[in-house]
């Protein structure tokens, strides 16, 4: 399967050459009767991670609205506002509208990079929370042990699913320094010179993607430490969002149906410390066919669907609902091994 073909003509990639070992879970086998046969068809469907759903809440329009708010600024210098709207019940009286209108773009286009780099880390930290996305144990370990560090995140990810278009994940870590060098100034952390240049020796590539960005304008502003210029974030932005659809189809591709399934289960039984008995008797303590109606409305609440969206979208068969929704509440506790 071709990525590129997955973010449209402007980027493209090549196939990942590592695929992590996952393997599809094997099917169970029911008695060949009506009723199974007419239910093997209903199986469910992960179309969209939990995490990239949380990603798009943080950062979905953040271009829209950076340019929003530059709009009104542009407003302010101009003199076309000169007074607070009432409703806002505060005092507004610069000396020089037009000098607080420049500052105030300056700060909103380096909020705008912290935002863009956080809400990265937040889909990296959702990834690796139960109900993990990341099945293996070497980038488990790898943002585990990272600390406080976004980039190391981010580059042991980025290794781990071989992302093929180098000059992507180049803007991303330049995007990332940045933003550090911004709200850490003593941080020690030091971007890779092999990221620099690649951005200095693929000015065309990133010129034809990101609508004539400069980057070697990009990365000299990056060295005097001057905030980002309204192109320059909001390419990074798109970067990002480009970088976030095309990981979150390598990990859907890879995942495991079985151990997600049990992790979701297990994490809707743990989600209050109080009334654990509660919820597993609301589904497991049903008859056998209210059971499988209660265990697929409850994977609705965590992105399951009845309708597959894209060939990468992760299958859960009928057979492995029928399974976990087949269990009584004792059995439940005991194949998950839930503590009561």
């Amino acid at each position: 399967m071709s990525i590129g073909s997955l973010i449209g003509k402007a980027i493209t990639f090549s196939e990942p050459s590592h695929r992590g070992g996952f393997y599809k879970s094997d099917r169970y086998a029911f008695k060949s009767c009506p009723m199974h046969q007419e239910i093997a068809e209903m199986n469910l469907y992960l179309n969209q991670t939990p995490a990239r759903s949380r990603f798009k809440q943080l950062l979905g329009q953040a271009n829209h609205l950076i340019i929003t708010i530059l709009v009104g600024l542009d407003a302010v210098e101009n003199k076309l506002i000169t007074e607070c709207p009432e409703h806002l019940r505060t005092t507004w009286a610069p000396k020089d509208a037009a000098t607080s209108a420049a500052r105030s773009r300056i700060m909103t286009l380096e909020m705008a990079l912290v935002r863009a780099t956080d809400s990265l880390d937040a889909y990296i930290i959702w990834s690796r929370r139960e109900p993990a996305l990341i099945q293996c144990e070497t980038p488990k370990k790898s943002i585990d042990t990272s600390g406080r560090s976004v980039a190391k995140r981010f580059n042991s990810l980025d290794k781990y699913y071989s992302q093929p278009n180098i000059c992507l994940t180049a803007l991303i870590n330049i995007m990332i320094f940045w933003r550090n060098e911004l709200v850490h100034s003593t941080s020690e952390e030091r971007l890779d010179t092999v990221h620099l240049n690649t951005l200095e020796e693929n000015l065309q590539w990133y010129k034809n993607t990101f609508q004539g960005m400069d980057t070697s304008r990009l990365v000299n502003d990056f060295r005097k430490e001057n905030p980002p210029t309204l192109k320059e974030i909001t390419s990074i932005i798109r970067a990002v969002h480009k970088y976030i659809e095309v990981l979150d189809e390598l990990q859907l591709n890879q995942l495991n149906p079985e151990p997600y399934l049990r992790e979701v289960i297990k994490n809707h039984v743990n989600i209050t410390s109080k009334n654990k008995m509660k919820i597993i008797q609301s589904i497991w303590g049903r008859n056998e066919e209210e059971r499988s109606r209660r265990l697929k409305s409850m994977l609705t609440n965590y992105g399951f669907s009845s309708d597959r969206k894209y060939g990468y979208s992760s299958e859960f068969s009928e057979n492995l609902i029928l399974k976990y929704s087949s269990f009584t509440p004792k059995a439940l506790i005991s194949e998950l091994d839930l503590n009561i």
